[in-house]
């Protein structure tokens, strides 16, 4: 009877991953990325106000970078040493539409100009400093402010949880803290493209 229950729970195993999908179009890739079930866009809310994290894998940059990509340049661009770690912060208001786009000019010159250096990438004891900073203001255009950020890792192969440490020093939300968990990164690692 025991031999019959393992053969069981072996079988129902191999019918789970045997229905994963792991390979996506273009298209359903760049959606994966996008779906916050799969944990590379999180979102933290402090008060009226969400922050949301994505990260972006190097195939992700490529993909959305390149709409009519071939096979042979997909992978010749995998294969340039690029070492930063890409993420991109939008912080939006949930309550008041218009608050975001009403930044005093202590805020928007802070957020253009000197939060750069508050920005931390932690991955285990290892604390980076922001070397590719990019803030993209709406000007009435929407409710949200885009950030770009890179940091530099050694040997980053997405296998361990990071967080993204935001220590605000004008806008009042404090130390904002937001993580990408090791155990959803390693989902990328079984994904497959198809071009």
């Amino acid at each position: 009877m025991q031999v019959y229950s393992k053969l069981v729970f072996i079988s129902v195993l191999i019918f789970i991953f045997s229905c994963t999908k792991n390979k996506y179009t273009r298209e359903e890739y760049l959606e994966w990325f996008l779906d916050k079930d799969n944990g590379m866009l999180v979102e933290k809310k402090i008060g009226d106000y969400s922050f949301l994290l994505q990260y972006q894998s190097k195939d992700y940059q490529i993909l959305k970078e390149n709409p009519s990509i071939n096979k042979e340049l997909f992978q010749q661009l995998k294969n340039e040493n690029s070492k930063i770690l890409i993420l991109t912060l939008e912080l939006e208001n949930n309550k008041d539409s218009q608050s975001l786009n009403n930044l005093s000019t202590e805020m928007f010159n802070y957020l253009s100009y000197n939060a750069s250096k508050d920005f931390n990438l932690i991955i285990e004891n290892d604390t980076l400093p922001c070397v590719l900073y990019h803030f993209e203001k709406s000007f009435k255009l929407g409710n949200n402010h885009k950030f770009l950020l890179g940091f530099s890792p050694l040997n980053f192969k997405n296998d361990k949880t990071f967080t993204l440490n935001f220590n605000d020093k004008v806008g009042g939300f404090g130390n904002v803290n937001i993580s990408i968990e090791k155990d959803n990164l390693q989902k990328i690692q079984n994904l497959n493209v198809e071009l």
